[in-house]
């Protein structure tokens, strides 16, 4: 990279960057001034950057240009997002309309820091138009949500579409006013646009992000639509002007249609109350642990939860029961350990009424099992949270969802589908948990602030070990490959896990399409088909894409123990995962493996030593994390699977975090003030990574 100006360096030593365009002595056109570059401080993007020139001035963010250059020659993610961009129209500007002008850009390291002038940029204005591009444009799109002219709340969803001429799109950016908020989702389905397009692609080519325009001035605004795709971009692709009213209409609406809910509720509450008793209070005698969960199907959630109940002895050694608001294979793995399992209704409660009679349910089911202490499993669940609490049990809450609270309803439920007055219902009901247990410290720090960061607590995740070792001295490489009907001469690459947006397998496929030339005897392998839209898309895409002999896409299965052994190497695409149980096992069955630095997987793998770590929301990042895997050297490779594998057997192992869940839910149960820290510091928890 180019180093920095002696000038910036004299005023803050710490200042790195340049401006990239234009160079002095350039001939810009003076409609469209396009002023780009990147700068940090200390290593962390600056505050803001001031463009002026012939008395324009504009103030921007780094972040509205992504430079994955910066990346690549400084080695540090983070800073993918210091690169910005001012766009000047000087065609009457208050300063005068002279054809040689100067650009000044100024730089603020941070808000309290003394701004940077840099070296003034000369440049000639000219009145010519740029020429026009040639041919078609190389990436044509769509903005579907929201509409022209719409009226929408800080949080909005964005969703539309963008397609390469020749390859799927890498990254697509949205912009509101200029600010870029970060990649949005890729590879989302889009069945709708194969008719129309040839490119295999088309059918993978949705994107969509949740956008919080809280800090954008209410009024009018500007939504552009950005992407990039093989050497092209950013092309802007599609435009909108909405309109942003800070009022949450959708919340007013519902309370002017139900002006007596406060009396109802108090009424059912009061019938509430009298199923509180003194027994479901009582820290004496044995734990009686009730557990409220989302669901008991084959997610890495639900497996948690089946580990720490069956490896602690629950209904065995202890009573325990619990109730799901839906069934899956796992009602009889837990009824098998003496657990009882009650299956309840699965929606969210769609209305205030609806709530506060599901709520009473659940309170009823507690009160009658005679609970003195309550786990609820994942945020979905947080009406049980509620009903625990308002019995007087301990809550001990185990939340698997990197999103903010606010950002809850947008990200996991349809627009509408829950009422204003039970979203409320969130907030208190987390203030009243004894204990937020999370499996990630990034997940953590979401929560810290709605809740009192005396009450949170990070226990980190494990897996069984034993069955791990067990099943590889029992069933060798030759025989899985036999098993799952792959080559054993090929390189397979496993991607395990429900199949879904959030993990990203179609923009995997995408990227394993652009490698698999370069390396014709690598095999794809994806385990987790639901048979949703989002699968559906995914196979479609790899068929029209000539893999399909190349590739496999595999339902959702219990024997997954199989897959990794037969694997040579382990790629997890989630862009939102606390901590995924398939990394885990990954590790422990001893496969190199790749995985987006995102949340736990930043915080567990040191890229390059125990693993690789790439860029969510980006194709060309998968891309390369695949070259890494295929076309590293073997031996480097087969260091980096056998360091992570150390390090799963010594500090991944399930014990661990059964041992300090079980302490906490029971050392709460005999004092409920106590700090969850403080309970974890007596049972010696294990490190944090």
């Amino acid at each position: 990279m180019t180093p920095p100006s002696e000038a910036q360096t004299a005023v803050n030593p710490a200042l790195d960057g340049r401006v990239d365009d234009p160079v002095d002595g350039s001939v810009v056109h003076r409609s469209k001034v396009v002023v780009r570059g990147w700068h940090t401080c200390a290593g962390t993007p600056v505050a803001a950057v001031a463009v002026e020139a012939a008395g324009v001035r504009v103030v921007v963010v780094p972040g509205t240009e992504p430079r994955p250059d910066v990346v690549e020659a400084f080695g540090d993610p983070g800073l993918l997002n210091s690169g910005w961009r001012a766009v000047l129209d000087l065609t009457e500007p208050p300063g005068g309309s002279d054809d040689e002008t100067k650009i000044v850009v100024t730089v603020w390291s941070s808000p309290d820091d003394l701004p940077v002038r840099l070296a003034p940029i000369h440049v000639t204005l000219s009145d010519e138009p740029d020429p026009p591009p040639a041919g078609e444009p190389p990436i044509v799109g769509s903005l579907d949500e929201p509409t022209e002219g719409e009226v929408v709340q800080p949080l909005v969803r964005v969703c539309g579409w963008a397609i390469g001429d020749e390859t799927a799109v890498s990254r697509v950016e949205i912009l509101a006013n200029g600010r870029g908020f970060g990649p949005a989702r890729l590879g989302m389905p889009r069945m709708d646009l194969a008719p129309e397009f040839a490119e295999p692609h088309a059918v993978i080519s949705g994107f969509e992000q949740l956008l919080d325009l809280s800090e954008v001035p209410p009024g009018p605004v500007h939504l552009v639509v950005r992407a990039w795709a093989g050497p092209a971009g950013p092309v802007e692709v599609a435009d909108h002007w909405i309109e942003l009213d800070p009022g949450d209409q959708r919340a007013n609406a519902p309370r002017q249609a139900n002006k007596g809910w406060a009396e109802r509720r108090a009424i059912l509450a009061a019938r509430r109350g009298r199923l509180v008793y003194d027994e479901a209070r009582s820290s004496g005698g044995e734990m009686n642990l009730g557990v409220v969960t989302h669901s008991l199907q084959l997610g890495g959630a639900q497996l948690w939860l089946k580990e720490l109940l069956v490896r602690s002895g629950a209904g065995r050694t202890f009573p325990c029961r619990v109730l799901s608001f839906s069934g899956g294979p796992l009602v009889d793995d837990l009824e098998a350990h003496g657990i009882e399992v009650h299956v309840s209704q699965g929606e969210p409660p769609p209305d205030a009424e609806s709530y506060e009679g599901r709520m009473t349910e659940v309170a009823m089911w507690l009160a009658a099992g005679g609970h003195n202490a309550a786990l609820v499993n994942t945020v979905l669940c947080w009406l049980g949270a509620d009903a625990a609490s308002q019995l007087g049990i301990p809550v001990v809450w185990a939340i698997h969802e990197s999103w903010r609270p606010d950002e809850l309803w947008d990200s996991l439920f349809a627009s509408g589908a829950v009422a204003p007055e039970v979203r409320a219902t969130l907030a208190p009901a987390l203030r009243r948990a004894q204990a937020l247990v999370f499996v990630a410290e990034a997940t953590r720090r979401l929560y810290v602030g709605p809740v009192d960061a005396d009450r949170t607590a990070v226990v980190p995740y494990g897996i069984d070990l034993d069955e791990v070792g067990a099943f590889c001295q029992k069933m060798t490489r030759e025989a899985a490959r036999l098993a799952v009907g792959v080559d054993p001469a090929a390189t397979m690459i496993l991607v395990l896990g429900i199949v879904q947006p959030r993990k990203a397998q179609t923009v995997l496929a995408a990227a394993f399409a652009e490698v698999a030339d370069e390396f014709p005897h690598s095999f794809l392998a994806i385990v987790g088909d639901t048979g949703d839209a989002y699968s559906e898309a995914l196979v479609e895409y790899l068929r029209r894409r000539g893999l399909g002999d190349r590739t496999r896409v595999v339902p959702v299965t219990r024997d997954t123990a199989v897959w990794y052994r037969a694997a040579d190497a382990f790629v997890c695409g989630s862009e939102v995962e606390s901590m995924p149980r398939t990394l885990l096992e990954a590790l422990a069955f001893g496969l190199p493996v790749a995985a987006t630095s995102v949340f736990g997987a930043a915080d567990l793998l040191a890229d390059g030593e125990t693993g690789y770590l790439f860029e969510a929301r980006d194709k060309d990042a998968a891309v390369r994390a695949l070259r890494r895997l295929l076309g590293s050297d073997k031996a480097d490779v087969a260091g980096v699977a056998a360091a992570g594998q150390r390090l799963a057997i010594e500090s991944l192992d399930s014990s661990g975090y059964v041992r300090d869940l079980i302490a906490l839910i029971d050392g709460l149960r005999a004092d409920p003030t106590d700090r969850p820290a403080d309970i974890l510091a007596r049972v010696s928890a294990r490190f944090a990574w």
